[in-house]
């Protein structure tokens, strides 16, 4: 079932609205939903995005520890074997 809908538009996203109608196949109703079907789209996966990039940003903070834990165990290491060999 369609919804009827109206709106105001910019004149300029008018006459390019017209402009695409204008060619073979062109539909202004089915432009218009395609567009706004693919805003919406993108809107909600950026609100996913913006939910991974959170949890994205602490497992690198978790992972510079680990790496900074392992560089200084290492060179901890490295002195014990220097000390034991000299």
């Amino acid at each position: 079932m369609k919804v009827r809908q109206n709106l105001y538009i910019d004149r300029a996203i008018s006459d390019a609205l017209e402009a695409l109608a204008a060619g073979p196949g062109g539909n202004k109703s089915r432009l218009v939903n395609d567009a706004v079907a693919s805003w919406l789209a993108r809107r909600g996966t950026k609100e996913v995005d913006d939910l991974l990039k959170v949890r994205l940003d602490r497992m690198s903070r978790e992972i510079a520890l680990v790496r900074r834990d392992n560089e200084v165990i290492l060179e901890s290491l490295a002195l014990f074997v220097r000390y034991q060999l000299l």
